[in-house]
């Protein structure tokens, strides 16, 4: 699923090629200005690759999104699923590990592994650098999904909210979240991942497999960031709307439904109420922002030599822990070939 960043999808097919991924990829570019598609037939380095590219418009909006996106999965003629952004990369041996879980456990429709991370230059918003550094991964509160009474996972989900979008899915699971988030035309993003996770886990058990790792992630280029007024943002949204939405469609999935629906809603305003707290700081006391600012400026200005220790043993910590050892050295020297090409 890509849009505009031709520098990006360059770079992720040219660390897939390197590392003969063998399995089906279907590209579905939602900018149907011709040049990712120029870039997959003309790339000498996407040759070796078993790539499907279908053109989409998605100048309509998250409408349009959602369509592109069920209809990409349907096309994939494959038992699983899963989703990729293009400044993303994935681990064969993790990939393959989540793959063996699943045909293991029929009961279980999703899995996934650590999402670790990597920043460029600093969060610089760019394909390429020579200052990478690797990152902690992301927290998971939960390794079992669903493991307690549907109130208290609701709470949880919430309050402790754990990325599934990148999971392995069965296919017929992810398409009809795909397809329910077509007839849903929720209006916001994030919405759509809280719906993505609790409809998730109405359709079946969903695993995360500890030590692990199978998807690095880029921190600092996200689409959705940026310069963004949050309650200019948040007008343009609907979320009472989603809200109700999401309420009702969940509540309709599960048995003995009775208190899912108000317990969603009241989830769903105790996570607002603390996004708003976090926010809110900007606007509402914008001398005390520029303080934190200041303080944290002062701590990038410390001259280089006086952080290089201390970023020495922090990487050396990190990168034994979440990186090397677990097999997917080749590849993380390769992505660093890349990377800093």
């Amino acid at each position: 699923m890509v849009k505009g960043r031709l520098e990006f999808t360059k770079r992720w097919l040219d660390y897939m090629n390197a590392i003969h991924f063998p399995y089906e990829i279907i590209i579905a570019d939602g900018e149907d200005d011709g040049a990712v598609e120029s870039l997959v037939k003309n790339n000498k380095t996407s040759t070796d690759l078993n790539i499907k590219f279908y053109q989409f418009n998605t100048h309509g909006g998250y409408a349009s999104y959602y369509s592109m996106l069920a209809e990409a999965i349907s096309l994939a003629k494959t038992k699983y699923v899963m989703l990729c952004d293009n400044d993303d990369f994935i681990f064969p041996k993790g990939f393959e590990s989540i793959i063996h879980f699943l045909d293991a456990h029929h009961e279980y429709i999703s899995a996934g592994g650590e999402i670790v991370n990597f920043k460029i230059n600093n969060l610089l918003n760019t394909a390429y650098g020579n200052d990478v550094i690797f990152l902690e991964p992301y927290k998971y509160f939960r390794s079992d999904d669903p493991q307690m009474d549907w109130e208290s996972q609701i709470e949880s989900m919430f309050r402790d909210f754990q990325p599934y979008w990148y999971n392995v899915y069965r296919k017929e699971s992810l398409q009809a979240i795909a397809d329910e988030l077509c007839e849903l035309g929720l209006s916001d993003l994030v919405a759509m991942e809280f719906y993505a996770q609790l409809r998730t886990i109405t359709l079946g058990r969903s695993k995360q497999i500890e030590g692990e790792s199978y998807y690095l992630r880029q921190r600092g280029t996200s689409q959705n960031s940026g310069d963004i007024n949050f309650f200019e943002d948040l007008i343009d949204r609907n979320l009472p709307q989603d809200i109700q939405l999401i309420s009702h469609k969940i509540a309709s999935k599960v048995k003995d439904s009775l208190n899912i629906a108000p317990a969603i809603k009241t989830h769903y305003a105790n996570y607002l109420t603390n996004l708003l707290a976090h926010t809110i700081l900007r606007y509402r006391f914008p001398k005390l922002f520029l303080l934190k600012t200041f303080l944290l400026s002062l701590i990038e200005s410390i001259p280089s030599i006086l952080k290089i220790p201390f970023r020495y043993f922090s990487q050396l910590k990190i990168k034994q822990k979440y990186y090397y050892g677990r097999g997917n050295d080749a590849e993380i020297k390769t992505f660093l070939e890349i990377i800093k090409k």
